[in-house]
């Protein structure tokens, strides 16, 4: 019998960091670099990045997704939030 590796399931990281997470780093980035504020949004950036690896320490993979829907906030194609089951 073959073993596989254990980062079968894993998700795709660069440096550590996830690819979500370098996405909002970029994001965040971008927009202080629209407005000529480049060390300012690197430093922004930066926070933003470790509130939001904070916040998804030891949680499972769509913690932070849920807990939006869970405050009320909609997102995209999903349900709106605050929907009540139709009993009967």
């Amino acid at each position: 019998m073959r073993r596989l590796p254990r980062t079968i399931d894993k998700p795709t990281e660069v440096l550590g960091f996830r690819m979500d997470e370098i996405g909002v780093f970029v994001s965040v980035l971008l927009v202080f670099l629209l407005v000529d504020w480049f060390f300012v949004g690197l430093l922004f950036s930066g926070l933003v990045l470790g509130f939001l690896r904070g916040t998804r320490r030891g949680r499972p993979e769509g913690h932070l997704l849920h807990l939006v829907y869970r405050l009320g906030i909609p997102l995209g194609k999903l349900l709106p939030p605050g929907l009540k089951k139709l009993s009967g």
